[in-house]
């Protein structure tokens, strides 16, 4: 594995978790629910 490709691996894995962190503070605090709605 090259270096190019570790850094996209790892890219990958850091919008997975950022994603899931962003879903479960909507969850618990409601913050982003209201732009959320209004987006779909």
């Amino acid at each position: 594995m090259t270096r190019n490709e570790m850094m996209l691996l790892f890219l990958k894995e850091l919008l997975l978790v950022s994603a899931i962190v962003l879903r479960t503070n909507e969850h618990k605090y409601g913050v982003f629910t209201e732009e959320s709605s209004e987006g779909k």
